[in-house]
């Protein structure tokens, strides 16, 4: 099962009520479960959108930390073990704010309780959180406006030296029809705006601080959350577009709850 299991990118269209300016709020990678997840600043960003009017938060995908049977040193990573346990802890802890749904795709960490098991743990958090829309597995396409997509996406390739070539190639392989007006990629943990190929283009930062694995592998952490401003006209095509970046300059060590 876990090996034939069919990924087809999800295709959601939000009912637009004409206004010409849209917020949103975006996260990656909280990878819950992981003693290394900075859940005091991810309720900080949740009380940053409550304030700002959002209703509505993004997530690329590594909601919670998985389990890798190839890499034995992540037990020690993780203060929740199996995926009960690590989807209890969402549902549990990850924030909760009046007006607020998050809508989630599912990233290579979560994937590992597929792989192992054949258990998706999307769906499994999406029943017990009325505020959680489980969009499906690396990609989802929203459309905002008529004439506005979204694009999550939570890649699968490894970090490279520049930091802008992994989403820019992304983009490069994109043929006219297939192309966002903006695109999130998760996965990376860092931080990168730009704008390529009329795309706006991000690579967003994660909720977790570095771990042993990624020092091992010279890999930094940009920690942080995004608010994004959309400017649309009246048929919903942007005309103007700001990327806020709430950044986590200073990550707390065990910084998780029962």
């Amino acid at each position: 099962l876990a090996n034939n299991i069919e990924v087809k990118p999800t295709v959601v269209r939000k009912d637009w009520n004409g206004s010409k300016h849209i917020r949103i709020g975006i996260v990656s990678d909280t990878h819950l479960g992981s003693k290394h997840a900075q859940l005091t600043f991810l309720e900080e960003l949740y009380d940053r959108y409550a304030e700002l009017g959002i209703t509505d938060v993004y997530h690329c995908g590594d909601i919670t930390d998985g389990m890798y049977p190839n890499r034995n040193d992540q037990i020690y990573e993780l203060h929740a073990h199996g995926a009960d346990a690590q989807v209890d802890y969402v549902v549990n802890n990850y924030p909760k704010r009046d007006g607020i749904t998050t809508h989630f795709i599912t990233g290579n960490h979560d994937f590992t309780f597929v792989r192992n098991t054949g258990y998706n743990i999307g769906p499994a958090i999406a029943m017990r959180r009325d505020d959680m829309e489980y969009l499906g597995m690396f990609n989802a396409k929203v459309w905002l406006t008529p004439k506005c997509d979204l694009e999550l996406n939570h890649p699968l390739d490894g970090s490279a030296y520049a930091l802008s070539y992994s989403i820019q190639k992304t983009i490069d392989a994109l043929s006219g029809g297939e192309k966002p007006k903006i695109l999130c990629n998760g996965h990376h943990h860092k931080y990168l705006t730009m704008f390529y190929r009329n795309i706006h283009a991000i690579e967003v930062p994660s909720v977790q601080a570095q771990t042993p694995y990624m020092k091992g592998k010279r890999l930094a952490a940009h920690v942080g959350g995004l608010v994004l401003d959309i400017y649309v006209d009246e048929e919903g095509t942007i005309e103007r577009f700001a990327c806020e970046m709430i950044p986590l300059y200073k990550c707390r060590e065990n910084d998780y709850r029962g």
